[in-house]
């Protein structure tokens, strides 16, 4: 091999090991730095995916690693050969290294860096072990193949700094929040909704600070006390995410909170949790974590919540569109303009409560932001007044004017079958229009995935004219739910790619049509 053909398959190959690291590295943040969920991710056809998104890429990728290995055991190495190897990384980087439209974009953070440094010296290790010119050849090609697995190992690596480093950072964390009243929201779904509502309505009477989005995890918890909890702040609200157990506990002993609020015991997360019954569990960790003097608010339309809250010392008050709740809202009235509702409490009715906000979901996410304010002291004619200045939130229920098109329901935030059943039914608000839904379904559900899918159809079916499905084999037990709920085969078209339904929706919609998009399928997960 010529010097000036080795160095232009080095630059190719390496430049193509940059852009693979990338990828796959933005893929560990996705998975939250859990080795094992990326691996079963990489393992289960997503690294396929990731190198050949092109028609001809998984060929071309074969043809490399077989030549690869055969450059490695013969002396003859042909011209032919060489110059095929120099053009796969050439003709891929021209095709695939475009800019991407990404739901989530990779962000460099310094944890990413660090794994960076010690991927880099895992790989100059590596290469240290190559002893001849052939096999420098054939390991600056196959490098490229096993990068996925070196960031694996990197991140194993990386584990025991990242646990000194967090633990300097949540040390910090609970020293500021040391004397603040700490009001923590979490569920299978409606924490942020829930969090978001608590948080407009405390805000009206005390100075407080809030964990912004969907901050739910410790290191996004510690970044906004760190960097944001003043002295005069009296109150922190924030969320608590989880997907697996224990992960409610990491974040309350960070937080300390005084107050707890779960939203939700249901299907979410299973591919982790397994069952309803470990996600209550799971939920109820915050509830564990309570001072004996604190306040347990929690939704009892679930059953695993009400067994799992049996015999607790801590003051109890639920909440929800059962009779037996402390708080149920009543007489709800829905259209495209917002909801009404009164609310049944324990010392009376509230009344006349009005919303911006669309959907029996958000009455219950401020129900129980009125329990939490009625215990901190604020009179109903404040909470009433608070409620109705409650401003849309993104990705969930949320109205969007596209002027000159079609209208805009965004609900595509992390579905669940009881949530997305709500969204389809708000279709029906909109009288005079064409309805259509958007969906990959619901996903990280489990075993559950076709049965609850199947059933989300048949409750589509109801209320939409047309259904736009992403990624096929994702989607075919949704299909299937659609078609036993009398919804022509006509009706239902299935895309690749969100965006393939975009384009088709952009050619066929007008401003008589109304279209949700429900759930937002993971960048990873698309046509995979």
């Amino acid at each position: 091999m010529t010097v000036l053909l080795f160095y232009a398959l080095l630059a190719g190959w390496v430049f193509f090991s940059i852009i693979i690291i990338a990828r796959f590295t933005h893929l560990l943040q996705m998975e939250h730095y859990h080795t094992d969920s990326y691996l079963k991710w990489v393992l289960d056809g997503g690294g396929i995916k990731i190198f050949s998104p092109g028609r001809y890429d998984k060929p071309l990728h074969i043809f490399s690693i077989v030549i690869a290995i055969s450059i490695y055991f013969s002396a003859h190495r042909a011209g032919l050969e060489q110059s095929f190897l120099v053009a796969v990384p050439v003709y891929w980087i021209i095709n695939n290294s475009g800019k991407r439209n990404l739901k989530k974009a990779f962000v460099i953070t310094s944890r990413v860096k660090r794994l960076f440094v010690i991927l880099f010296i895992i790989e100059a290790l590596s290469f240290t072990l190559v002893g001849n010119g052939r096999a420098v050849v054939s390991f600056i090609v196959l490098f490229a193949y096993i990068q996925p697995f070196f960031i694996a190992l990197a991140n194993l690596v990386s584990t025991p700094v990242e646990r000194f480093l967090q633990r300097g950072f949540t040390k910090s964390a609970s020293a500021k929040l040391a004397g603040k009243k700490v009001i923590a929201v979490t569920g299978s779904y409606g924490k942020t909704g829930t969090k978001e509502a608590v948080a407009h309505i405390l805000e009206t009477a005390f100075p407080l600070l809030k964990t912004p989005g969907s901050y739910n995890t410790p290191m996004g918890l510690c970044k906004v006390v760190n960097e944001k909890m003043e002295p005069y702040h009296e109150l922190f609200v924030t969320e608590m995410g989880a997907t697996r157990r224990g992960d409610i506990k990491e974040l309350c002993g960070i937080a300390h909170p005084s107050i707890a609020v779960i939203t939700a015991t249901g299907e979410a997360h299973l591919e982790t949790f397994k069952t309803v019954e470990n996600v209550a569990k799971t939920k109820f960790e915050l509830a564990d974590a309570l001072p004996d003097d604190g306040l347990l608010i929690y939704n009892s339309d679930y059953d695993a919540a009400r067994e799992i809250a049996k015999g607790r010392t801590q003051k109890t008050i639920t909440y929800g569109f059962n009779e037996g709740a402390d708080y149920t809202p009543k007489n709800i009235e829905c259209s495209k303009d917002g909801s009404f509702f009164d609310l049944a409490t324990p010392d009376g009715e509230i009344k006349n409560i009005r919303i911006k906000l669309l959907g029996k979901l958000n009455v219950i996410n401020v129900t129980a932001a009125f329990v939490v304010g009625t215990a901190v002291g604020i009179s109903p004619e404040k909470l009433r007044s608070a409620a109705a200045t409650l401003p849309q939130m993104e990705s969930r229920l949320q109205i969007i004017e596209n002027r000159g098109s079609y209208l805009i329901i965004n609900d595509g935030f992390n579905s669940n079958i009881h949530g997305a059943a709500v969204a389809v039914e708000t279709l029906s608000y909109f009288e005079g229009y064409r309805k259509i839904l958007v969906t990959p379904g619901i996903v990280d559900i489990g075993d559950s995935h076709d049965t609850i899918n199947f059933e989300f159809g048949r409750t589509a079916a109801k209320y939409c004219d047309d259904v736009l499905l992403i990624n096929e084999r994702r989607t075919a037990s949704l299909r299937n739910g659609l078609l036993a709920g009398k919804m022509a085969k006509l009706s239902i078209t299935t895309f690749d790619t969100l965006a393939g339904a975009r384009k088709f929706l952009d050619e066929l919609a007008d401003e008589k049509t109304v279209v949700l998009f429900e759930n937002d399928l993971p960048d990873h997960m698309e046509k995979f």
